[in-house]
């Protein structure tokens, strides 16, 4: 599921694909942050978080949230919804199944005292991910760099050139990012050691300043389970998909 649109005149869209072959399975008129939860897709849009079903787009529930003026942004976690907000609360957990508010919080100071080791930090540019025992947080403007502690202990276990123009996605042991030199690159999660390198066709025009792709985005999605990785190019309006265990399109 993909917030964008096929056309470059056509308005924004969420777009539903289906993973192995590209086809356009559905779509809707509610955009906005995206979290994933069993066979739901959750979508915060101003005050109003709704959950849709990933099959067809049809409407589970819907749930407003008095305080809050615009959801920034969403993450699931142990079962409950986080989401942050602008507005006079900016903190709110819900159970993503109904959407029934379980608490509201009016400072960060009140969250994170209340959920200390969360790992929701919508102040980043990225969500931060928690897999396989370490901590990967994304730290920069424009383009990054990836921190990676131990999560039991705080040790850094490494860190990555300040290079990278997209978000972060892991698939068992290997991380995935792209770099401003058009290269998609598969790092090991614990020693940050690059195993393969694969060079993006057509390249990317990250620093070509006529395109102000800096704010176009680039962004990947794992699909542990069928073993594909998705790369969306908002500079050449592309969606690639890879078979890991080829790694090739």
């Amino acid at each position: 599921m993909v917030v964008g649109s096929i056309g470059v005149q056509d308005p924004e869209k969420l777009l539903a694909f289906q993973g192995s072959d590209g086809t356009l399975l559905w779509s809707s008129e509610r955009t906005g942050a995206l979290a994933a939860y069993n066979e739901h897709v959750l979508i915060g849009n101003e005050n109003t978080i709704t959950s849709l079903a990933v099959s067809d787009g049809s409407m589970n529930w819907t749930a407003s949230l008095a305080g809050a003026r615009n959801t920034v942004s969403l993450m699931v976690y142990e079962d409950l919804l986080f989401v942050s907000a602008t507005g006079s609360i900016p903190f709110f957990t819900l159970l993503p199944g109904n959407g029934e508010i379980i608490e509201k919080f009016y400072t960060v100071a009140d969250f994170r005292n209340r959920y200390p080791a969360i790992p929701f930090y919508p102040d980043l540019p990225y969500s931060t991910v928690l897999a396989n025992g370490v901590i990967l947080q994304q730290i920069g403007n424009i383009t990054y760099s990836v921190y990676v502690t131990d999560s039991a202990t705080g040790q850094i276990l490494w860190q990555s050139d300040s290079d990278i123009i997209s978000n972060i996605a892991v698939m068992g042991n290997e991380v995935f990012m792209l770099t401003a030199d058009s290269t998609l690159r598969l790092v090991d999660i614990r020693s940050g050691l690059t195993i393969e390198s694969f060079l993006i066709q057509p390249g990317i025009d990250f620093y070509e300043p006529d395109h102000s792709v800096q704010h176009a985005g680039y962004y990947l999605c794992a699909d542990t389970e069928n073993q594909y990785l998705y790369v969306i190019l908002g500079d050449s309006r592309q969606m690639i998909s890879f078979r890991i265990n080829q790694f090739t399109p």
